[in-house]
């Protein structure tokens, strides 16, 4: 898994602040039977600028690639994930049928 992460915190913002999350666009469609495509647009404050790659193939739930760019508060995220979820004791996906509790 290779991670890459650098943001700068909004110094105005306060969590008691109604910032106006907002959803402009989400779009999940589907490419084949266990991956699907997410892109985003969104609005929110507490970040002036923030860098996310993350390069997770498996090992987690809908693991996948996804870049998220966010500045002065709006942001756009693209992301290709894996609808299954993962089985860590077993380090592999669940199987159709399994039960995930």
């Amino acid at each position: 898994m290779i991670y890459l992460g650098f943001s700068i915190r909004n110094p105005f913002w306060r969590s008691r602040m109604n910032d106006g999350f907002r959803n402009y666009l989400s779009w999940e469609p589907s490419i084949s039977e266990n991956k699907f495509i997410t892109f985003e647009i969104t609005r929110h404050w507490y970040y002036l600028f923030k860098l996310n790659l993350n390069l997770e193939l498996s090992g987690s739930d809908h693991a996948g690639p996804n870049i998220d760019i966010e500045l002065f508060g709006y942001g756009v995220s693209i992301a290709l994930r894996d609808k299954r979820h993962w089985n860590d004791e077993e380090d592999r996906w669940y199987l159709p049928g399994e039960s995930i509790l």
